[in-house]
């Protein structure tokens, strides 16, 4: 391989770490979809009582997190959902 093929080939790879960077970036999007209707699901507690989301239609803020013990950026946002509660109490 000579060198302008060399040279290619580091091009390619970078556009490529270029586009793979850019899709995980977020798009500011945040507060555009505020008062749609969610769909009706339930899901159990961990004291494993079913709960229905319209059972709480017009009564309580519902605020979902899902998150998980691994991800960083999720143990990061526990204060701020404390706080959040505090606040919603």
């Amino acid at each position: 391989m000579n060198k302008r093929e060399s040279l290619v080939w580091r091009c390619i790879i970078i556009v490529i770490y270029f586009v793979m960077f850019l899709t995980g970036c977020p798009s500011n999007q945040e507060g555009k979809q505020q008062n749609l209707k969610a769909f009706d699901f339930s899901l159990k507690t961990i004291e494993g009582e079913e709960i229905q989301l319209k059972s709480y239609q017009g009564k309580k803020i519902v605020h979902l997190v899902f998150w998980a013990t691994w991800c960083p950026s999720c143990l990061m946002e526990i204060p701020k959902l404390k706080n959040l509660y505090y606040a919603a109490e």
